[in-house]
């Protein structure tokens, strides 16, 4: 998953475990919650590749137990969504619930879209 309102990325400890990556030094404290530490984590430097060519980025990202809920929540009918139509998905079968095992931020987001980052007159 591609969060861009997100510094950080996070990858599952399924996905270390199974893998058998290593685990880096360094911590990420998630915060207090009244008052109380929350936890830490520590990372992981992963490289996610293309199935279809050699391109691939190198994600540092730190590891949860669990990165999202399942979803959809619900199970959708791809046929009612036209405006998927013609669109080469990274995952097959998008209308049965599954867990996201790791969401790229913002670090990594302008790399992975094919026409880079576009900026305002604003900026």
């Amino acid at each position: 998953m591609l969060n861009n309102g997100s510094e950080f990325s996070f990858v599952s400890e399924n996905v270390i475990n199974i893998l058998g990556l290593k685990r880096k030094n360094d911590r990420l404290y998630l915060g207090e919650i009244s008052g109380f530490l929350a936890g830490s984590t520590r990372g992981s430097v992963l490289k996610v590749g293309s199935r279809f060519n050699k391109e691939f980025l190198t994600v540092n990202a730190y590891i949860l137990n669990k990165v999202t809920s399942q979803f959809p929540v619900v199970n959708i009918d791809i046929k009612e969504l036209d405006s998927l139509k013609g669109i080469s998905l990274s995952v097959e079968d998008i209308s049965r619930p599954s867990e996201c095992v790791i969401i790229c931020g913002s670090i990594c987001f302008f790399t992975i879209l094919r026409n880079g980052k576009i900026i305002g007159s604003e900026g």
